[in-house]
């Protein structure tokens, strides 16, 4: 269950764990990576990516109206904890919130320029489902590169090939955890076959809504 989609060199293929690693240097390089080679338009994507890998971002306010922000990070298991807080300025590449909202700017037109494209290939992955469950919507999407994050509140999509992270709301209603959870089926439904013509078995005769989604994913 640990198991992570990517392929990226410089990411463990699983969650990391307290103790199994250098923590300092097991964290900064999820973050390290997340920073530099994927596109992001809010710090709340960025935190849920790292968070996939067992680090937990933690954004500080200045206390007392102090005009401040800051970061750090720390180990968790998934629930709690395990590390002691590691501030972003102790890494030399800096992931401050300065420097994150700024890769940000580049990371929203990236996005946007790649959004058509995923859009595109998530239809074309899904239509072959009448109807879908949850496993095989989340198994299919991630045959095609497109990791979906559940943290219990909703979806982060990470388009690995175009190493570009989506929130739920940046595709649209129908891509929302909440949304999907109230159209997912227990067992998935494949759409009928195109039906062979006897008169002319080179011709398939179109099975009706073949171009569709599957039921509760059309617009």
């Amino acid at each position: 269950q640990d198991k992570i989609l990517t392929i990226s060199s410089t990411l463990p293929e699983n969650a990391i764990h307290y103790g199994k690693q250098e923590t300092k240097k097991a964290i900064g390089n999820v973050v390290q990576t997340a920073m530099k080679d994927y596109s992001f338009s809010r710090l709340e994507e960025f935190g849920q990516f790292v968070a996939s890998y067992n680090v937990q971002m933690n954004v500080l306010q200045g206390k007392g109206g102090a005009n401040w922000n800051g970061i750090t990070f720390q180990l968790t298991d998934g629930e709690n904890t395990l590390s002691p807080a590691i501030k972003a300025s102790a890494y030399s590449f800096e992931p401050t919130r300065k420097n994150l909202e700024n890769r940000f700017r580049n990371g929203r037109q990236k996005k946007e320029f790649n959004k058509p494209g995923l859009l595109n290939l998530m239809g074309q992955e899904l239509k072959p489902f009448e109807k879908i469950s949850e496993t095989d919507f989340k198994n299919t999407l991630r045959g095609a590169g497109i990791q979906v994050v559940d943290n219990g509140i909703n979806f982060l999509y990470i388009d690995h090939k175009k190493r570009a992270v989506y929130s739920e709301t940046d595709l649209g209603n129908t891509f929302t955890r909440a949304y999907l959870q109230s159209q997912f089926v227990g067992q998935s439904q494949l759409r009928p076959q195109p039906v062979i013509n006897e008169q002319n078995p080179t011709s398939l005769s179109p099975v009706a809504n073949a171009d569709k989604l599957p039921e509760g994913l059309q617009e």
